[in-house]
């Protein structure tokens, strides 16, 4: 790959970042305009938490996510348009003016996957995302011991606070479909052409930053990595939309369902408050503790099996490159470090940084 390869590559990956950090001033300005006007004019409606999310989330699924879907597909192209020949093509390919197009990616086919292929993969993904959120819930724990108060844990709030209907509505539906569109299908299909591994790693970086918190990022990031290394194999997209749900299902709905079943909040307050009321307390709610104690055999059995899975599959983790291949000591300054990305990194780091001292 020469200077003139490497600058329209660099050129590309700009491009994708400055796109989706334009979408991302989108959906910030859309949903703060929905929330002053809805504070001006009908703030009761503020007051109620399902329609608070509602508010806040629709018009980012809606209408501020298909935009930015529109603005992927119209400006950036699918495959790389380099002057430089991959090690496998014969020569170049003349287009019909005469000129040369360039190496074209050849087209993705779909692959199946079995249910049980698709029951190991997300047995690994949820194992994935249950360790790496504990490990940033420990980490964000200490930084609120550090600074004097806890982090504030937006998505536990919302959820703990939201009705069913618009639970299951917001973040078992609308996005997981949303959301794996825009950075699993429409990302890495303009990235996978300069090889899977950047796609992958690229996709689970934009969509853990845009979680916009610490609490989210680590296992949004380790859901992304796995969530694309599944699509840039399969190229199906039903398949991650799924698992994507299962996984807010079990995070959000059955949690919660949990943990009211198990009236967690009375027992601790009783702990604190009426330690001498906890033994007759427990033989009421004990139809619930035992709910949640099988929860959490649950949780633990599965995180089990995904790591063991996980080690056992290990040798299938595997990339493959790109039809046209950035040379080594390249990737980092040619793929991330360029005008687009690094403002789309910016913004949400920034982001993840403000919420940490909320």
């Amino acid at each position: 790959m020469n200077y003139e390869d490497l600058r329209q590559t660099r050129k590309h990956f700009s491009k994708i970042g400055l796109i989706y950090f334009l979408g991302t001033l989108l959906i910030t300005t859309l949903q703060t305009l929905c929330n002053v006007i809805t504070s001006l004019f009908f703030p009761s409606l503020l007051e109620n938490p399902d329609l608070s999310l509602i508010i806040n989330m629709i018009p980012m699924y809606v209408i501020s996510m298909p935009l930015l879907m529109f603005l992927i597909r119209t400006f950036i192209p699918t495959a790389p348009q380099t002057g430089s020949v991959p090690a496998s093509s014969g020569g170049p390919d003349p287009d019909l003016s005469g000129g040369y197009s360039g190496p074209q990616a050849a087209p993705a086919t779909q692959k199946k996957m079995t249910v049980g292929q698709w029951l190991v993969a997300f047995i690994i993904c949820f194992a994935g995302m249950y360790i790496s959120n504990i490990l940033g819930t420990i980490l964000t724990t200490l930084i609120g011991l550090a600074k004097g108060s806890m982090v504030n844990n937006g998505i536990l709030d919302i959820v703990s606070s939201t009705g069913l209907a618009a639970t299951i509505l917001i973040i078992v539906i609308l996005a997981p479909i949303m959301e794996e569109i825009l950075f699993r299908k429409l990302l890495i299909d303009r990235i996978a052409p300069y090889g899977e591994g950047t796609a992958v790693l690229i996709s689970g970086l934009f969509f853990g930053l845009f979680h916009g918190n610490l609490n989210q990022f680590a296992y949004a990031f380790v859901l992304g990595l796995l969530f694309g290394f599944i699509y840039v194999k399969t190229r199906n997209i039903r398949y991650t939309i799924l698992m994507h749900m299962a996984v807010n299902f079990m995070g959000s709905v059955l949690s919660m369902f949990v943990l009211r079943a198990s009236r967690y909040e009375e027992l601790a307050r009783i702990m604190t408050e009426q330690p001498e009321a906890l033994t007759e307390y427990m033989m009421e709610a004990l139809p619930g503790l035992m709910i949640l104690m099988v929860y959490a055999f649950l949780l633990v059995g599965l995180t089990i099996a995904g790591v063991v899975l996980f080690f056992v599959n290990l040798r299938k983790f595997s990339c493959k490159p790109g039809v046209v291949v950035i040379p080594k000591g390249k990737r980092f300054t040619t793929c991330i470090l360029n005008p687009g990305m690094i403002l789309f990194s910016l913004y949400w780091i920034v982001m993840i940084i403000l919420q940490l001292f909320q």
